[in-house]
């Protein structure tokens, strides 16, 4: 799920109240959002050109402490293998 329209290429530019509640949540529940070394948009509707939709759906979530004990927390996106299930 998006968090933010920064998220979001292309397709309805809206935050509705999902995304405005995921976000109190990962705030309330003091959660990182661990970036991706190879980028930040995690789907795509598999169209080309102007009807591409591209999102940012994918998260990696940890707690501070895990950022404290562990040596390097990373996220990466994986090339699309047909699948997106």
């Amino acid at each position: 799920m998006i968090t933010s329209l920064m998220e979001k290429k292309e397709g309805i530019k809206i935050l509705n109240n999902d995304i405005k509640t995921f976000k109190y949540f990962i705030k309330a529940a003091n959660l990182i959002d661990v970036s991706s070394k190879s980028g930040d948009l995690t789907w795509n509707n598999k169209k080309g050109g102007d009807r591409q939709i591209t999102s940012r759906l994918d998260r990696f979530l940890v707690t501070e402490t895990i950022l404290l004990v562990a040596i390097t927390v990373e996220s990466d996106i994986l090339p699309n293998g047909g699948l997106d299930h």
